[in-house]
């Protein structure tokens, strides 16, 4: 039998490892492909949490004011995890608000209330929940959460609409409750660094955003959903800068974390599937796409209507 000369044989063993080219981030799927192996032990753990927490409702002589307590409790909880649940705990706080007589405590449920709405698409229930509020009557950390949902409104009103003739009302103010929720807030508050990075991205300062962004990373816990969140726009600010390989990295650990915190509303995986571009990740790829609805389906504001 004729052997390959030495020439021959590397042109084939070059071919044959373009053909199989290995990415950098080929760890990371590998160990987010652990991760979504894990996916209903995580949901488990979340389950079993809220479950130990509704316990609490029905302890002997719990108060009203415990009640509203838990109910808050049990909406940061649900508020990445279900939709329609977290809802639900806002209203039950609400409900208790008004039998104890406390506006104050209506108005913390209320705003919560308009952010979820907000987040999810529903501006025009939204903007009925806005008009239940009186703004004078408001403390300063009612102040700020004010300020933040109504830039997060005007911002993604605005979004929605810019294809269309229809003109959001106040839209012009955006900026302005931005600069209100900075000045309102700590620059260390991860509240604060946040709204900074996220004006820096709407100016396109890119560059800047990363280094911002870079350092609040390191500063936060990968078990927090701050951390998700973060390192999800990392992903979008490389996508921006040309740095492929480093934005499926940051996409592959906001969708980790968004996995170990059974955190149902992420934008993540979606991120990543869309971005596979391999011939051999296709199949990976529209299977990462099934799992993004099914979780879509499963944290339900999708299928939310206003009372």
């Amino acid at each position: 039998m004729k052997r390959l000369s030495p020439i021959l044989a590397l042109a084939f063993l070059i071919t044959a490892c373009v053909s199989a080219e290995v990415r950098p981030y080929s760890a990371d799927l590998d160990r987010l492909d652990e991760a979504l192996e894990r996916a209903d032990e995580y949901v488990g753990i979340k389950e079993q949490k809220i479950s130990t927490i509704e316990n609490m409702l029905h302890s002997r002589g719990v108060t009203p004011l415990q009640q509203y307590n838990i109910y808050g409790e049990l909406y940061k909880e649900y508020l990445p995890f279900q939709f329609d649940k977290a809802k639900e705990m806002l209203e039950n706080q609400e409900m208790l608000a008004d039998e104890m007589g406390n506006t104050s405590m209506r108005y913390d449920a209320l705003l919560e209330k308009a952010m979820i709405l907000t987040t999810a698409g529903f501006f025009l229930e939204a903007e009925q929940v806005f008009e239940k509020l009186d703004t004078s009557a408001f403390d300063a950390a009612q102040k700020v959460s004010w300020y933040d949902v109504r830039q997060k409104f005007l911002h993604d009103y605005n979004e929605y609409v810019r294809t269309s003739s229809f003109a959001v009302p106040d839209a012009g103010k955006i900026a302005f409750y931005q600069d209100k929720v900075l000045e309102g807030t700590p620059e260390d508050s991860n509240l604060n660094r946040h709204m900074r990075i996220l004006r820096m991205i709407e100016r396109r300062e890119f560059e800047r955003a990363y280094d911002e962004n870079m350092a609040f990373i390191e500063s936060l816990s990968p078990e927090e959903h701050d951390y998700a969140v973060q390192t999800y726009w990392q992903g979008f600010i490389c996508y921006n800068t040309g740095r492929e390989d480093e934005m499926l990295k940051w996409w592959i650990e906001s969708a980790i974390c968004d996995l170990q915190g059974a955190i149902k509303d992420n934008a993540a995986l979606c991120s990543i599937a869309v971005n596979l571009d391999l011939p051999q990740e296709t199949e990976r790829a529209f299977r990462y796409i099934r799992i993004s609805l099914d979780d879509a389906v499963f944290y339900n504001c999708l299928l939310y209507t206003s009372d």
